[in-house]
């Protein structure tokens, strides 16, 4: 048997159970590729493989998280995984992101406009000043787990006021450096557990989260203990997850409000993570507090780098599901306040060369994130907001029974195209042809929209 072969065989034999929602792979000669419809997936090393297989109706698996360099991907793997919406995420050994392959996102070309002028307006400082109020609320509250944290607190108090009457970026950047020296001051102790017996084989540094800035660059990139390496990773998990997210509400990734603009980073990702690197540091002062490392967990480069072995980035790598939770209201709330600004009837649309039409209010986004209301988006509304056509319910008029809808409106919409009742309705054709046709009646709340389209209730 080839020894290709035979090592397949073995690995068939040692499938694992069922799948996590984040799959990581890691390892050598990586494989994702396409067989009879499913999607093949190959890691791990030498002989101690593994073997998966997906079908295109698998809903278990949310994400795949790639961490290693030797392997390869098909096209056809790519569409099969943009076609089932299951994102892609390559990541290094030190978190940095090096590849994302995400599902289609909504065209929203004012949504993005507003994005991009962001930078330049009051609006961009509004949001900038919410995220960054989250994150030192955030922070507050992970000072009061540690035990140098009520030192901080009188420090973060006077951060958080400079924040509140900060007036431009540049402001807003000082109020946040100020909050952020004493709170990663306050890390400064936190103590990192090792057996005794690795105790000679691990330098003095190692043993305490210590600065979290870098001896090797003067910012926290390329920690050089574990501690840093560890919250550097989970921020690399949770930036790759700012990016899915940004996708999925229709922003650019790339166009920042704060950070600037930089052709190796997602600016805007890096933007609404602000507001979530509380929570990862929650995660990980957990974690430290319970566990304990092993030298074999991390390896040494010959700058002083520190970097995590495979299995504990794996480990990590796990936790992306729950970034993805915690910053979809965040990644929603900033979209929507985008979108508001750029549709207020009192702002002139200068790439149109008009001023918009005046709105008592703003139209609403999906929340594909949260789904916290999905009717959000949809065309139509059933009592007293525009319709696609523009016209309006009239709420006050008074209610009709389901007798007077059988008998006075389901008869006059067989004069009206379905194409036209589903464009005014916002439902879709199939279900209002039902209704014309009298297979089906809509609920009760969609009769006056139905009444005013035939024109037996004027508006």
């Amino acid at each position: 048997m080839p020894p290709v072969t035979a090592l397949r065989s073995q690995a068939r034999a040692r499938r694992a159970g069922p799948e996590e929602s984040v799959l990581v792979l890691h390892g050598y000669g990586i494989r994702l590729a396409l067989e009879r419809g499913h999607l093949l997936i190959e890691d791990g090393i030498a002989d101690r493989r593994r073997v998966r297989r997906l079908s295109r109706i698998d809903r278990q698996v949310k994400r795949i998280a790639i961490i290693g360099h030797a392997g390869t991907i098909s096209l056809d793997a790519i569409r099969w995984l943009h076609d089932v919406k299951i994102p892609l995420v390559h990541l290094d050994t030190d978190g940095r992101v090096l590849a994302l392959v995400a599902p289609d996102s909504p065209d929203h070309p004012t949504l993005r406009r507003a994005q991009a002028r962001a930078a330049d307006s009051e609006v961009g400082i509004t949001i900038m000043r919410g995220l960054l109020r989250q994150k030192l609320d955030g922070q507050e509250r992970v000072l009061q787990s540690l035990a140098a944290g009520p030192v901080a607190l009188p420090q973060m108090e006077l951060g958080r006021r400079a924040l509140a009457q900060a007036t431009d970026f540049i402001t807003l950047r000082a109020a946040e450096s100020q909050a952020a020296g004493a709170y990663w001051t306050a890390w400064g102790r936190v103590p990192v557990e090792f057996p005794t017996s690795d105790w000679d084989k691990i330098p003095q540094h190692w043993r305490t989260f210590g600065q979290r800035v870098s001896a090797l660059t003067g910012s926290p990139r390329l920690a050089v203990n574990p501690a840093n390496a560890l919250l550097n990773y989970l921020y690399g998990i949770l930036e790759a997850e700012a990016r899915l997210a940004l996708l999925a509400v229709g922003c650019d990734p790339g166009l920042g409000i704060q950070h600037a603009d930089q052709r190796s980073r997602d600016s805007m990702a890096c933007d609404v993570m602000e507001a979530v690197r509380p929570e990862v540091d929650t995660w990980l002062h957990a974690f430290l507090s319970i566990r304990t490392l092993h030298r074999q967990d991390f390896f040494e480069l010959r700058n002083g780098q520190c970097r995590l072995m495979p299995n504990l980035a794996r480990e990590l790598a796990q936790t992306a599901a729950l970034w993805g939770m915690k910053l979809g209201p965040v990644v929603e709330g900033v979209a929507q306040e985008l979108y508001e600004a750029a549709t207020r009837g009192d702002q002139p649309r200068r790439w149109a060369q008009q001023r918009s039409i005046v709105r008592t209010r703003s139209p609403a986004l999906p929340t594909p994130l949260t789904e916290q209301n999905r009717k959000r988006g949809r065309p139509a509304s059933p009592m007293g907001e525009p319709l696609a056509s523009g016209r309006t319910i009239n709420s006050g008029c008074p209610a009709m029974t389901r007798e007077e809808f059988l008998k006075k409106v389901v008869p006059a919409l067989r004069r009206i195209p379905v194409a036209q009742i589903a464009a005014t309705v916002g439902l879709s054709e199939v279900y209002c042809a039902k209704i014309r046709g009298g297979r089906g009646v809509p609920h009760r709340s969609r009769w006056q929209v139905f009444a005013q389209v035939v024109g037996v209730l004027q508006p």
